[in-house]
């Protein structure tokens, strides 16, 4: 919270421009962080939040080993340190009500639901000891292996579901390319076509080591183009996918516009096309 109205502090008043977009305002806070009253209402979002928890913390082969800890609950509240579960417990539901948009949206706004999974999770794995070693010791070592290979093997195809772990080389390989074709001092002004991206996505220029912007291909109207230009941006930079090449939909400028294009290095596939911005008047 000291973090939030310290940054109100000093970006509250900027207003939304193409050069500073997204500033940190009440708007903008209200919108990505707290969400309306009626958002915090609806089933959506904590369905959402229950599906993610699901998927990302728990993961689907531990939900068995989940539901067997709930199972066992009185022997989690005999335990002597179970005040403080109670009490983080209590600060997560809080916690989730007031950030239930962003906890629904952005994965590490998710980490403090680890530690009472992780207890439900421990718990459960000794509730399936419990309960099967009536049937001999190895019988009860084979089940609870069985059940964690299964949790193991779906913690993968649980983190693939979104960009984690994975090596993107087509922003790599573009951001070398802009590296190459453009002076160090150069402003850049970066996008892409097939790709998202947005007007505070820092990725391609941090691998180009270059200073500019970054914004969606549908925003460069030629007014923002000016708009740029006129802030001392020298090159434009868009990063085309191989589905999106020869370039045929794309705004009128870049249709028209002289350009160069380099080719993506292996083993990422595409192009990246260059504009001189001083030499383009869309």
């Amino acid at each position: 919270m000291a973090h939030h109205y310290c940054r109100l502090s000093f970006e509250g008043g900027i207003a939304n421009t193409p050069l500073y977009a997204d500033p940190y305002n009440p708007v903008y806070t209200r919108s990505w962080f707290w969400g309306a009253l009626g958002e915090k209402l609806s089933a959506h979002w904590w369905l959402e939040v229950l599906r993610l928890v699901g998927w990302m913390v728990v993961t689907p082969g531990g939900v068995l080993i989940a539901v067997a800890g709930l199972v066992g609950w009185r022997r989690i509240i005999r335990q002597a340190g179970i005040w403080i579960l109670v009490v983080w417990c209590a600060g997560l539901a809080v916690y989730v009500f007031v950030f239930l948009r962003i906890v629904a949206t952005h994965d590490y706004w998710r980490l403090p639901f680890m530690a009472p999974m992780a207890v439900v999770l421990g718990v459960g794995a000794n509730e399936i000891l419990e309960r099967t070693r009536t049937r001999g010791s190895a019988v009860s070592i084979v089940t609870l292996i069985v059940l964690l290979a299964l949790y193991g093997a779906s913690i993968r195809p649980a983190f693939r579901r979104g960009p984690y772990f994975q090596i993107d080389w087509q922003r790599i390989r573009a951001g070398e390319a802009i590296a190459r074709t453009t002076a160090p001092g150069d402003l850049v002004l970066s996008s892409c076509i097939g790709r998202g991206t947005g007007p505070t996505d820092p990725r391609i220029l941090n691998f180009a080591d270059r200073r500019g912007w970054a914004n969606r291909i549908e925003d460069l109207t030629a007014d923002m183009l000016r708009v740029y230009r006129s802030a001392g941006a020298r090159v434009a930079a868009v990063l085309v996918t191989p589905e999106h090449l020869p370039l045929s939909d794309a705004p009128e400028w870049m249709l028209v516009c002289p350009r160069t294009e380099a080719a993506l290095e292996p083993p990422a596939s595409g192009a990246v096309l260059f504009y001189k911005l001083d030499e383009c008047e869309p």
